[in-house]
């Protein structure tokens, strides 16, 4: 009888540390079309929903009525954790690699990397409230800054 206690409760103490993993539904609030200023550009990206565990997001900067860069962006239920990939194509730009979750709250997700190289270090995406969205960005030389979107129209 002990040994079948602690069989079930080490069954529950997997199957609670199994659904613990963050799931991609939880980035929901993501989903929409935002546009915002980044110095003298705008951006403008496009989320679609989240579904068959992933998320996805094209990006495009303008700058002077011209685009200047694209950037595809993916977010994907992988082991336990949630990770983002993503390309930008443009002049002089290489792609980039992974980023990992690290954190998650309510309308909140912040993405690392876990190296040193390829540019980015941190990634913050914010919900701000219905209209407004928000990334703060982290790059591998220390800079920060935030792209503050909201709704067009």
């Amino acid at each position: 009888m002990l040994r079948l206690l602690l069989i079930l409760s080490l069954f529950s103490f997997t199957a609670a540390h199994a659904d613990s993993a963050p799931r991609i539904d939880s980035l929901a609030w993501m989903t929409g079309t935002w546009a915002g200023p980044l110095g003298e550009s705008v951006i403008e990206e496009v989320w679609t929903a989240p579904q068959a565990g992933s998320i996805s997001a094209a990006v495009r900067f303008l700058r002077d009525k011209k685009t200047t860069m694209f950037e595809y962006i993916t977010i994907a239920e992988e082991g336990q954790t949630l990770v983002l990939r993503l390309m930008q194509w443009g002049p002089g730009m290489q792609p980039l690699k992974e980023l990992h979750l690290v954190s998650q709250g309510k309308g909140e997700a912040t993405f690392a990397s876990p190296g040193s190289d390829g540019g980015l270090s941190r990634l913050i995406y914010r919900r701000e409230s219905e209209d407004t969205f928000s990334v703060e960005v982290t790059t591998t030389e220390g800079n920060n800054f935030k792209i503050a979107m909201r709704r067009p129209g």
